[in-house]
């Protein structure tokens, strides 16, 4: 470790507890309630915070505690180890894995009452979905919650998001020392967060955030100006919606379906549409600015490649067939992808981050066995140094895996074989995403479908040559419900979000058990929180009401796992472009580590051309901007930007607040 043992000082004081408490209990209302109420998508939540791992909500909460603790209550002083507790519990608050979760896994489950699911009701445990009389007032609202009926089903979640976070969270512990005290992977994502805990500090007797005398500072709150003017017109479009909005982005709920109507596919009938391909959030832009350039380089490029060259090769090769109709995509390169049966996305997406899980495993496997070995030879001040001794995470560990495994098997009724495969299954699919979060930022945003196949056919498979389970309408909902209990959440893994936090409190020289015990109140308190709001905003204003249906799956209900033609098992395709993105992804890092100049990082492709392809325009802009910082002022020049990219990212999220509550206001006002 860079510091003495001694070095070490404690945040965890009721004071930070009450602020984080606070926080977070403001942040779970804002990003649930306005989930469901703002009729805007760029309001109602982080943006791209969901899909990257960008900690934009706890950058901001950050900002305002520093306000409150450090300026306007200036006897406080809050300590910089006191606001990395504080950003800490708002990296997990920011975390989709909690109110986007919440809605996808409410309206999933609720939408199985459907009579087009009768055939999956067989089943599924009782205890998982309330009776029909129980979820169809849900769909219209205006009722009282029947706490009692539902209380099962909600249980059910907390349980499951505990027992997920806390596995996380103790791997998380298992890798922290290797890759944050040893490797010190770059974490480019844990910046902002650094950055501004250290704006509170005192120089010349003030907070640093308020001492303009500091160049530093006027460039944070410059940036801060700029990130607020950059979505003011997305307000001032609330309250007069004849003011033209600037596209900054879209997501799917814009609506930027393709429908062709038999017109020829290809770039030149895509091209008027592509403004609603591209995500270019200012804060996004700002807060790629801090990762590094070889992987902004593979990313910006990988999307610009794949997005606008490839295609156009494989149309004139005539490599796949075209298919004309709608089309649902993030961008030009994924609309090709989905109407010619081109998967570049799926090879990277699926077989890139297994791949770069795999590798991981191999290149930590050293260290893995020494913390083994720890558990029968602890080291002298190791629970100090870690948070836990490694004997403590191993067995947490395991007691999670095995509390876990026996949640599977028993309340939600799947096969022993079944429960094994899929933990272990998405272990190696969490080492990947670390590896992305660590040296990329982002930890790639996973999109269930893709694995779809894989765990359909492993159910198809064991259901024939093993005990897997009873039979195959059995091994089929198990099938339909993993992507329910794995599927978005491994997007925001805590593993991956916890592992940030470390590495601001490594910077901050915060006590590493200080923030396994922040995380340890956080997690629960979010997750109630969320299906307590998503419950009640349910019978209050009603599912269909609400602009959440399609998004959780009561649109696409289970009946469409169902409705597959016989066998599931994947087509050769898929299988082929799994297979050449795992073996690409591994000889990439391969040539990365043997050869010094090698340009082409991994992770960077993965980002650029699997599922956050929709950042790849970002990250190429962002390219651009820090070659030229680099070049025209060195080092010396990107330091000196870094605050303003803070500041853009703090300026968005207070005008996206704003925006939120007033849009919230005005669609209650009107009506659903």
């Amino acid at each position: 470790m860079s510091e003495s043992l001694s070095e070490l000082r404690s945040g965890l004081t009721p004071r930070a507890l009450a602020f984080g408490i606070l926080w977070v209990f403001i942040a779970t209302l804002w990003q649930t309630v306005f989930w469901g109420l703002s009729t805007v998508p760029i309001g109602n939540m982080p943006g791209a915070e969901q899909l990257t791992g960008m900690p934009t909500v706890a950058v901001f909460f950050a900002f305002v505690t520093i306000m409150i603790g450090n300026v306007l209550l200036s006897k406080m002083r809050f300590t910089v180890q006191e606001h990395t507790v504080v950003y800490a519990m708002m990296l997990l608050a920011g975390a989709p894995v909690g109110f986007y979760q919440g809605w996808f896994y409410l309206t999933a489950l609720f939408g199985w009452r459907r009579p087009a699911n009768n055939e999956v009701l067989a089943w599924v445990p009782s205890h998982l979905i309330p009776p029909k009389e129980v979820v169809d007032p849900a769909l219209t609202g205006g009722v009282a919650v029947p706490w009692g009926e539902v209380s099962g089903f909600m249980t059910t979640f907390v349980v499951m998001y505990l027992l997920w976070g806390f596995y996380g969270l103790f791997s998380a512990l298992i890798l922290r020392r290797q890759l944050i005290e040893v490797e010190r992977a770059p974490f480019p994502y844990a910046t902002p967060g650094i950055e501004l805990i250290r704006q509170s500090e005192e120089a010349d007797g003030k907070p640093r955030i308020i001492n303009f005398s500091i160049r530093g500072t006027k460039v944070l709150w410059v940036g801060i100006l700029v990130g607020f003017i950059c979505y003011l017109p997305w307000l001032l479009n609330a309250l007069a919606p004849e003011i033209f909005v600037v596209p900054w982005s879209y997501t799917w709920e814009g609506g930027f379906f393709f429908n062709l109507d038999g017109a020829p596919i290809n770039l030149w009938t895509i091209l008027p549409q592509v403004m609603g391909c591209f995500w270019l959030n200012p804060e996004l832009i700002a807060f790629a600015y801090m990762v590094p350039a070889d992987i902004l380089l593979s990313a910006g490029w990988g999307w610009f490649i794949f997005t606008w060259i490839v295609p156009i090769i494989e149309d004139a090769l005539a490599i796949t067939p075209k298919a004309a109709g709608w089309s649902h995509c993030y961008s030009p390169y994924w609309f090709y992808g989905m109407s010619h049966g081109i998967r570049h996305a799926l090879a990277f997406d699926w077989g890139g981050v297994l791949g770069l899980g795999v590798a991981m495993v191999f290149l930590n496997a050293r260290y893995l066995s020494n913390t083994i070995k720890r558990i029968f030879a602890p080291e002298a001040g190791e629970a100090e140094r870690n948070g836990m001794t490694y004997r403590a995470m191993w067995i947490a560990l395991i007691i999670t895996f095995v509390l876990f495994f026996i949640f599977l098997t028993s309340w939600a009724s799947w096969s022993p074989i079944m429960a094994l495969f899929v933990l272990i299954y998405m272990q190696i699919y969490f080492f990947g995403q670390t590896y992305m979060k660590a040296e990329a930022g982002p930890q790639e945003w996973y999109w269930y479908w893709y694995t779809d196949d894989f765990v359909s056919a492993a159910v198809v498979f064991g259901t024939a040559k093993f005990p897997l389970s009873p039979g195959p309408q059995s091994a089929l909902y198990e099938f339909a419900l993993y992507p329910y209990m794995f599927g978005y959440p491994s997007s925001c893994a805590i593993q991956c979000t916890s592992l940030e936090g470390f590495k601001v409190a490594d910077a901050t020289k915060t006590r590493p058990r200080d923030l396994i015990i922040a995380y340890g109140i956080t997690m629960p308190i979010v997750y109630i929180l969320t299906i307590v709001f998503c419950v009640w905003m349910a019978y209050t204003f009603g599912i269909t009401r609400l602009r959440t249906p399609n998004w959780g799956g009561f649109g696409n209900t289970a009946a469409s796992f169902y409705d597959r033609p016989a066998g599931y098992l994947p087509d050769a395709e898929k299988i082929q472009f799994f297979a050449w993105g795992f073996i690409a992804t591994i000889l990439l890092l391969i040539l990365r580590m043997r050869f010094v100049w090698f340009p082409v990082h991994p992770a960077g492709i993965v980002v650029g051309v699997g599922a956050d392809v929709k950042a790849g325009p970002a990250f190429w802009v962002a390219w651009f901007l820090k070659y030229i910082t680099l070049k025209v002022g060195g080092t010396a020049l990107y330091e000196r930007v870094v605050p303003f990219a803070v500041g853009v990212g703090v300026g968005a999220v207070l005008l996206r607040i704003i925006h939120a509550a007033v849009v919230t206001g005005i669609t209650l006002s009107v009506g659903l």
